[in-house]
């Protein structure tokens, strides 16, 4: 165990007892059990060093939330009016140009919380989403494709390049 776990565990317990106000051996116990859990996956998945964590231009993704936000709205009000006009389902696999993991952890989220849209599955560099379309769209979705695509190259600006 590393003197960075050791600490922070010490630290979250602390945080554990001040916000849960009680101060028994039973509160230190959990904040000193729930803080080596959260200490231990945060140092094992968390980067650490410069190049790990340079792969993603957070910088670049301080917009996001705002735009994604924008998006669920816009989303929402072209849903109501297919729910009232027809709507079919279908599944749509398309493969992502994003070369970073979590970018597309990050892109298969939005697809989720985006009405009309879940990411059933993504493995790799695919990704396979259910949808609602138009009744008399066409059979491809072709505007699920074109929304993954925005969604894709707004993530794309984050994405650092491998060297």
């Amino acid at each position: 165990m590393t003197l960075r776990v050791i600490l922070s565990t010490a630290l979250l317990a602390v945080l554990w007892v001040i916000f849960t106000e009680t101060l028994t051996w039973q509160s230190v116990f959990v904040g000193l059990v729930v803080g080596a859990f959260v200490s231990y996956f945060t140092n094992k998945y968390i980067p650490k060093t410069p190049e790990e964590s340079t792969r993603i231009k957070f910088h670049k993704l301080i917009v996001y939330p705002f735009w994604l936000i924008g998006k669920m709205y816009k989303d929402a009000c072209g849903l109501i009016k297919l729910v009232f006009t027809g709507a079919k389902c279908g599944i749509v696999k398309e493969k992502l140009e994003l070369e970073n993991e979590g970018l597309r952890t990050i892109m298969a989220s939005s697809v989720t919380i985006t009405p009309g849209t879940i990411a059933l599955e993504q493995t790799g560099e695919n990704i396979t989403v259910l949808c609602i379309g138009e009744e008399k769209a066409s059979p491809n979705f072709s505007e699920t494709v074109n929304g993954l695509r925005n969604i894709e190259s707004r993530l794309k600006k984050a994405e650092a390049k491998n060297k």
